[in-house]
């Protein structure tokens, strides 16, 4: 086993009786979210799944960051709520885009590793313009939500950080 397995599975021994822990003190419907999120932790680089080498490593990415949210929303709240889904929804593809630009120095190495990333698919040039996609699709979101009524009109302070994603 590698040392990067042992270290994972060292980071696993120690969250988990955290989790419990957390389950315990707010409530059993943080069970689900915790096994989800290990789900989509061990499907983004595990066999068969290896969702990283498939060119769904991002959506995995913004799918755990998006249970983050739910988690942290249930453990204050001891209970589920919509609120968290919709907010977190614009914050999953920004967490996600990270991933996303990191790997555009990395493209030769991922393609000569296997890893069928969406830049190994799609090539850096054609690549390049998912970075604006993603990050418009997550401003699109919040407006469309706080435009619903779902979210505080407050909410689009977040829109300053739009300068920054168009640059």
């Amino acid at each position: 086993m590698s040392a990067t397995g042992i270290f994972g599975y060292a980071l696993l021994m120690a969250v988990v009786p955290a989790g419990l822990w957390l389950a315990h003190a707010s409530g059993p419907g943080l069970l689900g979210i915790g096994v989800a999120g290990l789900v989509v932790g061990w499907a983004y680089s595990a066999p068969p799944f290896k969702l990283m080498s498939r060119g769904l490593g991002e959506a995995a990415v913004a799918c755990g960051w998006l249970i983050v949210v739910l988690g942290a929303d249930y453990v204050q709240r001891g209970a589920f709520s919509w609120v968290p889904l919709v907010a977190g929804l614009p914050y999953a593809p920004h967490v996600a885009n990270l991933l996303f630009i990191n790997q555009f120095p990395d493209v030769k190495a991922d393609a000569a590793a296997g890893k069928r990333n969406l830049v190994v698919r799609f090539g850096p040039r054609r690549a390049r313009w998912l970075y604006p996609a993603i990050a418009a699709l997550a401003y699109l979101w919040l407006i469309g939500a706080v435009l619903a009524g779902a979210l505080p009109v407050l909410a689009l302070v977040a829109l300053a950080a739009a300068l920054l994603a168009a640059r």
